[in-house]
């Protein structure tokens, strides 16, 4: 049964105490024989477009030991959160490095979806990509390639038992199937001369072996624990597909948002930990450029729900306009194309 009122109803200054009495009646009725549990210290940790983070400390007894578990909360809009708990559970029994995962509800506690798990002690990846340093950017490259590449060769059995693999050529179809779909259903077709371009030259690419793809993997969904050790966050759009539509994401993401000629360093990186050129890469950036267009113009048009994205998240796009321009350029660079609708749009911004 879901709550009368929602999270979503309830002020941020006031979200922290209503995630504190909605958590506590809702773990002592799932833990009875949990003595004493109170939940406390309860903070928005919240910094991304998709999902909102509350931290906060399970204290409990139990078997005459004291607990006092530091967890964090991810609540999703729209969408269930058991994939990303399966995946997490699937992925920490393979043995890769990801936050451990609790419990996940669908929207009876605070009428939303939402998953537990570790808090991670530690920082961010961000801060060497941003220093400017040729040394901190070599460091950090290495540690996001040896986890690329690592994740790339898991066996997709492990993590997806239910598919089975698919070609690059269906992959593709795939994903421009979903997003003519998606600009046809929210009035944006002037995205299709893109789609076009695509369709164009997807007969074209060099096939590859398909792989687990993270979806959304960049510096700030890396961390380093205390001792060192990284953890890969995020992993809602974690599916099957090929590894260059997970390289180019980085690419464009890291290119876009802090300066172009990280692309290549990023790509060289890749290429010299996996041992085999990425053929074809700028195909998949034009790709990933038709992904971050077609959210952005989706989520201001119809709202950052439809695309699964937290409220709030269309006012952190706008802040976000320089990154959002330079994706174009790298369109207008990539392809030659122009799109006067979407540059009508970008000077509203």
């Amino acid at each position: 049964m879901k709550p009368m009122v929602k999270l979503t109803d309830v002020s941020d200054e006031d979200a922290p105490e209503f995630v504190r009495d909605c958590f506590e009646a809702w773990y002592r009725s799932l833990y009875p024989d949990r003595q004493g549990l109170v939940v406390s210290d309860v903070r928005d940790i919240t910094s991304g477009w998709e999902t909102r983070l509350f931290y906060f400390v399970l204290n409990y007894s139990y078997n005459g030991s004291s607990h006092n578990d530091r967890l964090v909360a991810r609540i999703f809009s729209g969408k269930s959160a058991r994939y990303e708990h399966e995946i997490l559970s699937r992925l920490w029994g393979a043995g890769y490095p990801v936050p451990r995962v609790y419990e996940a509800d669908d929207g009876g506690v605070l009428g939303q979806p939402f998953l537990t798990m570790e808090f991670i002690e530690g920082r961010g990846l961000e801060r060497e990509f941003l220093s400017g340093s040729q040394e901190d950017l070599e460091g950090v490259l290495d540690v996001m390639m040896g986890l690329f590449v690592r994740l790339h060769d898991i066996d997709i059995s492990q993590i997806f038992p239910d598919r089975t693999g698919v070609s690059t050529l269906e992959y593709i179809d795939r994903v421009l199937s979903r997003y003519k779909e998606v600009t046809a259903d929210c009035g944006i077709a002037w995205m299709e001369p893109l789609i076009e371009w695509l369709e164009e030259r997807k007969g074209s690419v060099t096939p590859m072996l398909p792989t687990v793809l993270h979806g959304d993997f960049h510096p700030m969904n890396i961390m380093l624990r205390v001792d060192g050790s990284p953890v890969v966050l995020d992993w809602g759009a974690s599916k099957v597909g090929d590894r260059r539509s997970d390289l180019s994401w980085l690419m464009l993401l890291a290119g876009t948002f802090l300066k172009p000629s990280v692309r290549d360093a990023i790509l060289a990186a890749y290429e010299a930990a996996s041992g085999t050129e990425m053929d074809d890469i700028q195909f998949f950036e034009a790709l990933s450029i038709l992904r971050r267009l077609t959210d952005v113009a989706v989520s201001m048009e119809a709202g950052a729900e439809t695309r699964g994205m937290r409220p709030g998240a269309v006012e952190m796009m706008r802040e976000a306009a320089g990154h959002i321009r330079n994706v174009y350029d790298l369109l207008v660079e990539l392809t030659g194309l122009r799109l006067p609708e979407y540059e009508e749009f970008l000077n509203s911004l």
